[in-house]
């Protein structure tokens, strides 16, 4: 068949189908035909799904809610196209972390409360209540999710993900703004939580 590929179980699919069954994890050729179909099951499932989210709230081109339908996703960080991008349930956050360089600088999530925190209820949703180690650079913040998903059990927002420094710098400010926009993410995704089954 000439254009078409086929599966670990010698079944043929034209080229259509190979672009809509999207990103695979594994060549096409090792996958079965029922794979197959549920990648493009899925996939068509997912463009419905970005075809049908409206952003209420952005935070940078961190991330995008749509809060009537409870749904938020990670855009591309450059354009700030969501094409690509994957929704997730606000109502399966489990808990929220902020980390730099691999460390918790504050958390918050269902039955949880760091003591020093602003507890803002329900969610148990705690923010600023730790401290970074003093350090003159941050390689890496982000805010980690965990979500009540079995398959992607975590989801990561990065913020910096190179060296940066925090004082004296033009670096300073790029440090500051992201981890301004970092405690927001995890500020409204707390506070979002926090309405869940209201």
């Amino acid at each position: 068949m000439r254009g078409g590929l086929r599966s670990k179980d010698k079944k043929w699919f034209c080229m259509e189908c190979y672009k809509k069954a999207g990103k695979q994890s594994k060549p096409f050729l090792m996958l079965s035909e029922e794979e197959i179909r549920e990648l493009i099951e899925d996939e068509t499932g997912r463009i419905t799904e970005i075809s049908d989210f409206n952003v209420t709230k952005k935070i940078g081109n961190h991330i995008f809610i749509d809060e009537p339908n409870r749904k938020w996703l990670i855009p591309n960080i450059l354009t700030g196209s969501i094409k690509k991008s994957r929704t997730y349930n606000i109502d399966d956050i489990v808990c929220v972390e902020l980390l730099e360089d691999d460390g918790q600088v504050s958390s918050g999530g269902v039955g949880r409360a760091v003591v020093g925190g602003v507890l803002f209820g329900g969610i148990g949703a705690v923010v600023g209540a730790g401290t970074a180690k003093s350090k003159p650079v941050c390689n890496s913040l982000k805010v980690k999710i965990t979500m009540n998903d079995i398959d992607n059990p975590i989801v990561y927002i990065n913020f910096i993900d190179s060296l940066v420094k925090k004082k004296g710098t033009y670096t300073a400010l790029i440090y500051d703004n992201a981890l301004k926009a970092a405690h927001e993410c995890l500020a409204v995704l707390q506070l979002l939580g926090e309405k869940q089954g209201k």
